[in-house]
């Protein structure tokens, strides 16, 4: 038989396991706010490892005020009874380990054990939430401006173009053609944050990468000639099938392919390859070019939208944002490598079809 210390370990033990599987991050703490117990997926939202908190305050967790004020803000229940947020949750902030903030759903319940109190938070990141709210707010929105806009952006572009037609002074030829491209620059962001806010729904089909490959090759043949851009195309005799949506990976490749030609005005090599991995199986397709690289202070934001790499005026800050939302919704995941002066390296991963899965 087994004693009592050893039945009280098998329970904790029993009860870690079920912690560490739950999605949400859970977390105990003492009467006194320290940290008794941290589970995986609250080191996933917070960054930090649980041997990293434990014994520690739970403000560590928090921004300011909060961070400075969580004390008082205890002392005050443990006196007066008054509930701030005990047995009743809501949107607050979080801060990570990095010290970056984000808004957390936080639902946190009392326990009465014998001799003492104890506190459990649940707590659940609310950034993917928020950024899909965001969007479908951008949605509205852009919707709105590219019919206000659009018309007198229209009737300001052919002004200036019958302007420039008719003008033979070389000053006012030249304004009229900053006019003209500030114009076009304008619709060009707003198409494409109409295409960004505003995607039908997928359409998934078994799917082959190489034939999207080479239309892509072939829309942009020009471009890559004109620009002296060697382009192979290099398949893996195994690469598996992927259930997916042409349209939109097709849209993913173009995306980086016409960003590696931006990043290669004086030529260079471009190599889009595909290839099978396992466990699980997956496809993964790699883009990369020798082109001029980007900072390494950039990579971080590279997938947020409105954030550019090129030089300002020469891009709206979407195309990476589409490609990684694609990807996400594929349920896959992308990758960014770079150095300046050297090149970049984009490597995609999707969920691909076991042989013979139709």
């Amino acid at each position: 038989m087994k004693n009592d210390a050893e039945e009280n370990a098998e329970r904790a033990a029993r009860l870690a396991a079920v912690l560490n599987l739950a999605v949400d991050g859970i977390i105990t703490i003492a009467e006194r706010g320290n940290i008794e117990t941290f589970n995986r997926a609250a080191e996933g939202i917070f960054g930090y490892a649980a041997e990293e908190v434990v014994g520690k305050r739970i403000n560590m967790l928090m921004p300011e005020p909060y961070r400075s004020n969580h004390d008082r803000y205890m002392q005050r229940y443990h006196d007066t009874g008054e509930r701030r947020i005990i047995g009743i949750g809501r949107e607050v902030g979080g801060r990570r380990k990095d010290g970056s903030t984000f808004p957390m759903d936080l639902a946190v319940s009392q326990v009465e054990l014998p001799g003492r109190r104890l506190y459990t938070g649940i707590v659940r990141d609310l950034t993917r939430q928020r950024r899909v709210e965001t969007l479908a707010e951008v949605g509205r929105i852009a919707s709105g401006l590219a019919h206000e806009i659009g018309t007198p952006m229209n009737i300001i572009l052919g002004y200036a173009e019958r302007l420039r037609q008719k003008s033979s002074e070389p000053k006012i030829t030249a304004g009229l053609e900053v006019i003209i491209a500030q114009v076009e620059r304008v619709s060009r962001l707003m198409d494409a944050l109409l295409s960004y806010a505003r995607r039908p729904a997928l359409e998934r089909r078994p799917m082959a990468f190489e034939p999207v490959a080479r239309s892509v090759f072939a829309i942009l043949g020009d471009r890559l000639r004109e620009s002296a851009i060697r382009a192979r195309l290099v398949v893996h005799p195994t690469a598996p099938l992927i259930e997916a949506d042409k349209d939109r990976i097709e849209q993913v490749v173009l995306n980086l392919v016409v960003n590696a030609i931006d990043a290669m005005p004086s030529g260079g090599e471009l190599v889009v390859s595909a290839e099978g991995l396992e466990s699980p199986l997956r496809l993964r397709i790699t883009i990369s070019d020798t082109g001029v690289g980007i900072p390494v202070g950039q990579l971080a934001a590279i997938f947020e939208p409105f954030v550019t790499t090129k030089p300002t005026g020469k891009g709206t800050g979407l195309g990476l944002a589409v490609v990684g939302s694609i990807v996400r919704e594929h349920g896959g995941t992308v990758q960014v490598e770079s150095e300046v002066g050297l090149g970049t390296t984009f490597r995609i991963e999707l969920p691909a079809q076991e042989p013979g899965v139709v």
